[in-house]
């Protein structure tokens, strides 16, 4: 819990190693002590 930032820092360099297959369909949020993301593949 003391380092949020940085699970969201690596939840972000993901979505950009995968930008060109997947697309975020739900941002990055923190809900009590997990980070989740939706992607989707791109058409």
């Amino acid at each position: 819990m003391a380092h949020t930032d940085i699970g969201f820092e690596v939840m972000q360099n993901f979505v950009e190693k995968l930008e060109d297959i997947a697309s975020v369909e739900q941002k990055a949020k923190l809900e009590g002590r997990t980070i989740s993301m939706i992607l989707v593949p791109k058409k």
